[in-house]
């Protein structure tokens, strides 16, 4: 078997890793690679060039004719931003949200899982505008007994205060009733204001969903 120099062979390893470290250095002489880089501002400011037609505060910017930015000034309180067609383009513009007088209600569901409701069980919504609770009705999964009381709160940490005083919304051996609220000792609710529906009583009610109606005032 032929026989190798051990020296020999480390020397020829050195020359291969010289070689190949020189010929590094000549392709980064030829070629030099330049990383993109993305600096981001600290906080946002418009691209050059950029003039914004917005004047003053709550104006929204939205796309005008031809791609145009074009300026909606800040509506008054109670509008909603609606489309609207100006001379056959569909275009934003601000209209008048809900009026006084116009109806609402809201619908409250209580669930026993299987068993009679029990006293002191609780739903709670709040109203977005000041409203007027005009009349209610309660519908139940089969003839019962069932009551509620009705409150609204009257800070914004809920304190709440009874207002169905004079004729609680109640149903008796029966599976549906309704009334008005002109007997309440009070029915009407501010703006943001919480309403809350306590069940009272002895109920027998596996089910029941309650329903108020209303007028914005």
């Amino acid at each position: 078997m032929p026989s190798f120099d051990t020296s020999t062979d480390e020397l020829i390893q050195l020359i291969e890793e010289i070689a190949q470290r020189e010929a590094k250095k000549i392709i980064r002489g030829l070629v030099q690679v330049t990383k993109p880089s993305v600096v981001l501002p600290n906080s946002p400011t418009k691209p050059s060039g950029f003039t914004t037609p917005m004047t003053t505060i709550g104006d929204t910017m939205y796309g005008g004719q031809s791609g145009a930015l074009a300026r909606l000034g800040i509506g008054t309180e109670g509008q909603v931003w609606t489309v609207t067609d100006v001379g056959g383009n569909l275009q934003p513009r601000w209209r008048p949200g809900l009026t006084s007088g116009t109806p609402a209600s809201a619908s409250l569901f209580f669930d026993g899982n299987g068993s009679a409701l029990p006293a002191g069980q609780v739903v709670a919504f709040q109203v977005p505008y000041a409203v007027t609770i005009d009349s209610w009705a309660i519908q139940l999964g089969a003839p019962g007994n069932f009551s509620v009381q009705v409150e609204k709160s009257t800070t914004t940490n809920p304190a709440y205060t009874v207002i169905s005083t004079g004729g609680h919304p109640a149903v008796s051996a029966d599976d549906w009733n309704g009334g008005s609220t002109s007997g309440w000792a009070d029915n009407t609710v501010g703006a943001l204001q919480w309403v809350r529906l306590t069940i009272i009583g002895t109920p027998t009610a596996v089910t029941a969903g309650v329903s108020l109606q209303m007028t914005r005032t």
